[in-house]
């Protein structure tokens, strides 16, 4: 009978430790899993990041070559900026970007622009150059110093 027992204790022994490898496999494959989802979302986050610095970089660049209209191009930025870093839209260098952004956010955008009247956009062209003239010199020098500042850099 004690040897019945034992063996019943050994047993169950070996199903505990079983059950406990068992569990620390999936332990161990469930951390690793974890990690590589950490290490894709990193990766993904410094994909995005070089995008919104890239972006930066060419719309600045249009800008200043005449390529992209002002007030167009300060929209963008400032959009750009307030996802990359947006304290720097604070900053009285940068402060045309939102100051043209708030101006003109009555104005519709994309498919309500399209939707628009000939007459309703004349409107809101002259509303957009008068805005561009008085901003002009304060864009171009953002400009200036947003393709000195070393977005790279920041975190």
């Amino acid at each position: 009978m004690i040897y019945f027992f034992i063996f019943i204790g050994l047993i169950v022994i070996a199903g505990l430790l079983a059950f406990i490898f068992k569990h620390l496999a999936a332990q161990k494959q469930l951390k690793l899993e974890q990690e590589a989802t950490v290490q894709k979302a990193r990766a993904d986050a410094l994909h995005h990041r070089q995008y919104l610095i890239d972006s930066i970089r060419i719309l600045s660049k249009g800008m200043e070559k005449g390529e992209l209209r002002l007030s167009e191009g300060c929209i963008r930025l400032k959009v750009l900026l307030d996802n990359l870093v947006p304290h720097l839209l604070v900053d009285a260098k940068f402060m045309v970007f939102n100051h043209v952004y708030n101006e003109t956010a009555h104005i519709p955008r994309l498919k309500e622009w399209k939707a628009l009247t000939a007459d309703e956009r004349r409107k809101h062209e002259v509303t957009l150059q008068k805005l561009e003239m008085e901003c002009q010199a304060d864009i171009r020098e953002a400009l200036v110093e947003l393709n000195r500042y070393p977005l790279e850099r920041m975190q």
